[in-house]
């Protein structure tokens, strides 16, 4: 689901005096987190998620089965992987950004909080924050031509 969505049931969960700590990070028997990689409180890691090395992800991330991260990817909080997607190595992905199924990013690319990648994209270049990109090689759509998982959610 939404990122952001997440992000504002996690404030209000605080708002209600939920302290930090508490949220289960669940982990598919099938995924290996080499030394070196971390996983923020919160995120949920489906079954055959690779992890090469120092892989870092923020809290309440959610990753779909069969996602690879190659070395030095970073992925912020509240971060949305669909299935099969794959980061090249030292991908940064922004806060509640939303990568669609079997989208690939090339190495050292950038994609901004809340941006939407569609399915099987290809990202060569930097993905400006709030920003929807699919195709191949991705490129922009227009503004409000975007819809997640095809029901006009953003």
């Amino acid at each position: 689901g939404s990122g952001a969505v997440r992000a504002d049931i996690v404030r209000r969960l605080g708002a209600l005096g939920l302290p930090p700590g508490r949220f289960a990070t669940i982990v598919h028997p099938s995924v290996t987190i080499p030394e070196g990689c971390t996983v923020g409180e919160g995120s949920i890691l489906l079954a055959n998620v690779v992890m090469t090395a120092a892989v870092s992800l923020g809290r309440h991330v959610v990753v779909m089965p069969g996602v690879t991260f190659t070395h030095g990817d970073v992925a912020d909080d509240y971060a949305t992987f669909g299935a099969g997607v794959s980061l090249g190595g030292s991908v940064v992905v922004g806060r509640a950004a939303y990568m669609g199924m079997n989208s690939c990013v090339r190495q050292r690319i950038r994609v901004g909080a809340r941006a939407v990648v569609g399915m099987g994209a290809a990202v060569v270049s930097d993905v400006p924050e709030g920003q929807t990109w699919a195709g191949v090689p991705a490129r922009p759509l227009a503004q409000g031509a975007h819809a997640v998982g095809g029901r006009g959610e953003s």
